[in-house]
């Protein structure tokens, strides 16, 4: 009788020690790492962080298009660098150029801006950009005034094709008998031989970015890089938001193309190192401040 309760209290004893065992087990494999990121220097801590996100991709918080330009408000200050957009040229375009160089003004280009704000290069005293977007034919106007005061610009070009049924850009077809007229490719070459111009890209088809899928922004964001680097024979860097519309797919993608800057129609005249993909711009010299 003694015998059996000894043996059955023996067996229940043995039994509660290993399940604490394995309780312990587990608890020490489940905390472990925890545990080895508050013991770990910050190298140690940045490789498992690095290691994890390898394993399993966050989600990117994107921004609607009012938070990325309530954002983009709070960042402004830094410098002072006007950003002038045109499409069609004006009919005082000359004399808009006029009070430029009156008033101390030295255009630079989009990719020199990104150099300036970036502060790997020291701009003038008071620099300006002169773009425009689209590359209509009407622009030459433009270009030819700028020669005369020897003035740099950017242009944004549209590429065009096929979800824009070829009836904008460098790619429009004569016979399809739509759209404006655009410069064709040897026009764009041109432009971007005369070392006063700098060649962008203002997307494929010139559709709202911010309204489509993350595949079809990259095919337009990247793809129309590729094209115009091999129409050019030059790397092109800056990029123009169709429409002044993105989302924060946009601007990513943007960045990963390689581009070094990108402009929206945010209306302002300062810049910050924050914004270098959603650069303001303003509308004509008499905004100039």
């Amino acid at each position: 009788m003694f015998d059996s309760k000894l043996k059955n209290n023996i067996i229940i004893f043995s039994f509660a020690a290993l399940l604490a065992v394995t309780i312990s087990i587990f608890l020490f494999y489940t905390f472990k790492p925890r545990l080895d990121l508050s013991k770990a220097g910050p190298s140690k801590v940045i490789g498992k962080v690095e290691a994890a996100g390898k394993r399993a991709e966050p989600k990117p918080n994107y921004l609607s298009e009012e938070q990325l330009a309530s954002q983009a408000k709070q960042n402004i200050g830094s410098i002072h660098l006007p950003i002038l957009l045109y499409h069609k040229t004006p009919d005082n375009f000359e004399l808009q150029m006029q009070h430029l160089r009156d008033t101390g003004y030295t255009p630079v280009t989009m990719q020199e801006v990104s150099g300036i704000i970036s502060k790997k290069t020291k701009g003038p005293a008071k620099p300006i950009a002169i773009t425009f977007d689209d590359g209509f034919s009407d622009q030459f106007k433009a270009f030819e005034i700028l020669k005369k005061f020897n003035f740099k610009s950017t242009s944004y070009i549209i590429v065009g094709g096929k979800e824009s049924n070829y009836c904008i850009g460098s790619e429009r077809r004569p016979e399809n008998n739509c759209g404006d007229s655009y410069m064709s490719w040897d026009e764009v070459k041109r432009l971007s031989d005369s070392g006063l111009v700098e060649i962008g890209s203002h997307s494929i088809d010139h559709l709202q970015l911010s309204a489509l899928p993350e595949i079809i922004q990259k095919f337009q964001i990247i793809e129309s890089k590729k094209i115009l680097e091999a129409k050019i024979g030059k790397s092109v860097t800056s990029f123009a938001y169709p429409y002044g519309k993105y989302n924060q797919t946009s601007i990513s993608l943007v960045r990963l193309a390689g581009y070094t800057n990108g402009v929206g129609v945010e209306a302002s005249e300062d810049q910050n190192i924050n914004n270098l993909f959603i650069l303001n711009r303003i509308r004509d010299t008499k905004d100039l401040r």
